[in-house]
C-alpha cells in the first residue's frame, strides 16, 4: 500500500519558514525583479494518493513455477531383474459374490474448500480409505471392507465382496480388472463375468507390498506388477510370474537397489534432496534421465508424450514438465497423514489424486496455465495498487500524466495583491486541491479489481497511440468507466452517438438553426472536430 503523500502542508510551512527569514531588501529586491514566483504544487483529494481499501478477502498465493534439477550428463543407466527362480501360478476361479446393497453415497466437496486449481473433489463415506481413480471410475475400501466403484459417467455405485474377507489393498488394470489382496492372498476380480480368481500359493499381506504398477517396463505395457522385499508377481495372462531378486540399477554415484518402479516405464530413486526421475526402456536396458524435483514422489502418471508427468507427494500435486524443465505445486492437506497412499491418474484432460480418504480432480489447462483459473485479475489487482502522485495516476509501476489545467491569466489587482503580501514577508497562498470529480465511493469502485484492470488497459492503449473499443450490454459501465477515465485522468470528456444511419459528413459538421442564441444559420463544427481541436477523449 502506498501512503498518503501529504503534499500541501509541508510545502507550506516550508516557504513561510524561508519567507520569515529574509530581509526587507530581499523581498523588494524579489517583487521588481520581474521574475515570476514559483509555481505552487498541484495538490488533489487525500483519497486519492492510496489505494482504496476493499471488503475483499486476501486470496492464497499462487503456486510459482521453479526449475528442475537438470538432468545428469552421466551414461545411461542399467535396469534389471536378478531372477533366482521363476514359477507360473494359474490359480483357480470361484464365483464372485455381488453386493448389490446401495452404499452410502459420498459427497462432493463444495467449491471453497477445494485446493488451489482443483475443479473438484470427492469424499467416499467416513471410514473410507484408498480412494483412487481410473478413467471415468472411482475407486475405494468402504467401511465393510469391500471395494466400491462408482461411474462418474453413469452416476451408477456399486459395492463388491467375494467373502475372503475384507479388501486391503487394490490395483485397478482397467475398468473392470481389479487386483485385490484379501485374507492375505492375491486376488483377480472381473466386475464385468463376476468372477474371481485365487492365487492361494502367493501368500502376502497388503502391508509388505511396496508398489503396484501397470505397464512398469514400458509406456505401451500393460502387466501388473507387485513388488515385495527380494521379490516381485508379474501379471501374464491367466497367472501370475513369481520372480525372485530385487530391482537393481547402475546410477550414477549411487548403490544398486535404490529406484521404484512407477509405471510406464518410470523409475523414482529417492535422494536427500528430493526425487529423480528415470525414464528406462525393456528393449535397451537402459534409462534416461529426465530430472528432479524437491519433494518426496510416491506415484506419477504421465501424458501419452511424456513431456508433463503428474506427480502425488505427501505435500499435494506436482506438475512436472520435462520439456520446459519446471515444476509446480499445488498444494493439498492429508496427503501426509500416516497410513495415507496417494495416487494419481491421468483420463484424457483430467488429472486425479487419490488422497487417502477423498479424490481431487484437476483440470491439466489449469495446472499449465501462468496464473490461477478466475483469480488471475484479482491476484493482478493485489499486486498493482493504483493512487496519484506527482500529478500523474500510477497502476503498479505504470504512470498516465494527469492532464493541466489552464489557469486564468489574474487581474491587476490580484498581482498588486499578491505582490504587497510577498513585500510584507506573509506566506503565499497554497494551492487549491484540485477536485477532479471523483468522489471516495467512485475511488473505491474504481479499485475494484476488473475495473481497475480496464483502466489500466485503456490507458495502456491510449500511451500507445491506440484507439480502445468497449464492447457490453446496456447497463454494463461502459459509459461510466469512460466517464470516471476522463476525469481521472484531467480530460474533457466528448461523447457521439452512432447507429446504422449515422452519415460521414454527420461526423464533420452540423447543420445550425438559430441556435446560439446568435440567430445562427449554416454549419457548426461537429463534437468530433471539436475534440480534434481542444483535445480530450472521445466516446
Amino acid at each position: 500500500m502506498v501512503p498518503s503523500l501529504g503534499l500541501a502542508d509541508p510545502a507550506s510551512q516550508e516557504d513561510s519558514a524561508k519567507t520569515a527569514d529574509e530581509g526587507l531588501w530581499t523581498r523588494l529586491s524579489r517583487v521588481f525583479d520581474g521574475s515570476k514566483p514559483e509555481s505552487e504544487q498541484e495538490r488533489f483529494p487525500e483519497h486519492l494518493l492510496s489505494p482504496a481499501q476493499l471488503p475483499l478477502e486476501p486470496l492464497p498465493g499462487a503456486p510459482l513455477w521453479a526449475k528442475l534439477d537438470p538432468p545428469t550428463k552421466a551414461q545411461a543407466s542399467v535396469f534389471f531383474i536378478t531372477e533366482k527362480s521363476l514359477s507360473l501360478n494359474e490359480g483357480r476361479s470361484l464365483s464372485l459374490l455381488k453386493d448389490f446393497s446401495t452404499p452410502r453415497p459420498f459427497k462432493k466437496t463444495s467449491a471453497d474448500e477445494l485446493p488451489p486449481a482443483a475443479s473438484s473433489a470427492f469424499e467416499p463415506p467416513n471410514g473410507s480409505k484408498h480412494a483412487t481413480a481410473y478413467g471415468n471410475h472411482l475407486y475405494w475400501i468402504d467401511p465393510q471392507g469391500r471395494l466400491v466403484v462408482y461411474s462418474l459417467k453413469h452416476k451408477v455405485v456399486a459395492a463388491y465382496s467375494a467373502g475372503d474377507g475384507p479388501v486391503t489393498r487394490f490395483a485397478v488394470a482397467g475398468t473392470n480388472k481389479v487386483f485385490v489382496v484379501s485374507g492375505n492372498a492375491l486376488r483377480r476380480w472381473d466386475l464385468d463375468l463376476l468372477y474371481a480368481r485365487t492365487y492361494p500359493d502367493l501368500p502376502l499381506e497388503a502391508d509388505s507390498i511396496t508398489a503396484m504398477v501397470q505397464g512398469e517396463t514400458s509406456a505401451s505395457d500393460d502387466t501388473m506388477t507387485f513388488h515385495l522385499p527380494g521379490k516381485r508377481f508379474k501379471s501374464s495372462g491367466g497367472g501370475i510370474y513369481v520372480e525372485s531378486g530385487r530391482l537393481q540399477a547402475s546410477l550414477p554415484g549411487d548403490d544398486p537397489g535404490s529406484v521404484t518402479p512407477a509405471g510406464k516405464g518410470l523409475y523414482l530413486q529417492r535422494t536427500q534432496a528430493g526425487t529423480r526421475l528415470w525414464r528406462g526402456s525393456a528393449a535397451t536396458g537402459q534409462a534416461e534421465d529426465l530430472g528432479a524435483i524437491p519433494y518426496k514422489v510416491l506415484a506419477v502418471a504421465p501424458d501419452p508424450a511424456m513431456a508433463s508427468i503428474y506427480a502425488a507427494t505427501p505435500q499435494g500435486l506436482v506438475i512436472w514438465e520435462t520439456g520446459t524443465g519446471r515444476h509446480r505445486l499445488f498444494p493439498v492437506q492429508g496427503l501426509d497423514s500416516e497410513g495415507v497412499m496417494p495416487t494419481v491418474s491421468l483420463d484424457e484432460d483430467t488429472v486425479y489424486l487419490g488422497a487417502g480418504s477423498k479424490v481431487v480432480a484437476f483440470q491439466v489447462k489449469d495446472l499449465a496455465s501462468p496464473q490461477m483459473p478466475d483469480d488471475s485479475v484479482r491476484r493482478w489487482a493485489e499486486q498493482n495498487p493504483m493512487y496519484v502522485a506527482d500529478a500523474r495516476l500510477h497502476i503498479g509501476e505504470f504512470s498516465f500524466p494527469i492532464a493541466k489545467k489552464a489557469k486564468p491569466e489574474p487581474t491587476l489587482f490580484q498581482k498588486a495583491k499578491a505582490a504587497l503580501s510577498a513585500l510584507l514577508g506573509r506566506p503565499r497562498t497554497p494551492a487549491p486541491v484540485r477536485d477532479l470529480g471523483i468522489s471516495e465511493k467512485d475511488w473505491q469502485a474504481l479499485n475494484l479489481p476488473a475495473n481497475k484492470r480496464l483502466l489500466y488497459d485503456t490507458l495502456k492503449g491510449f500511451s500507445l497511440r491506440q484507439h480502445i473499443l468497449y464492447i457490453g450490454e446496456t447497463g454494463g459501465g461502459k459509459t461510466w468507466i469512460a466517464t470516471m477515465l476522463a476525469k481521472l485522468t484531467g480530460n474533457e470528456l466528448w461523447m457521439v452517438s452512432m447507429n446504422e444511419y449515422t452519415r460521414n459528413k454527420d461526423l464533420i459538421a452540423r447543420e445550425t438553426f438559430g441556435e446560439e442564441g446568435k440567430n445562427r444559420t449554416g454549419l457548426t463544427a461537429s463534437t468530433v472536430l471539436r475534440w480534434m481541436q481542444e483535445g480530450g477523449i472521445l466516446v
